[in-house]
């Protein structure tokens, strides 16, 4: 897998488990271009045994993110019903 990630994606059998994908990082891009191509859903299924630093900067993001919307006034009604009444 680490000398040739490209052909050991392109060789397996979906669905499959990857465990442990953060040893070989170059797998990321591989999987990423097969699913491009392929975008089914359930194709992999990957294990981390530790957060790679993207996944760290992305929960980060994720984490702000949710606070900024914590924070945003909630609608009185739904949108359904704003677009065909006023709430009220």
């Amino acid at each position: 897998a680490a000398s040739d990630p490209t052909g050991f994606v392109a060789g397996l059998s979906v669905p499959v488990v990857l465990d442990e994908v953060q040893r070989v990082p170059d797998l990321l891009l591989a999987i990423k271009v097969r699913v491009d191509r392929d975008p089914a859903p359930g194709q992999f299924l990957l294990t981390l045994a530790q957060p790679t630093q993207e996944a760290e900067q992305r929960d980060h993001h994720d984490r702000r993110r949710k606070q900024a919307a914590d924070h945003r006034p909630t609608l009185e009604c739904p949108v359904t019903t704003i677009e065909k009444q006023q709430c009220g």
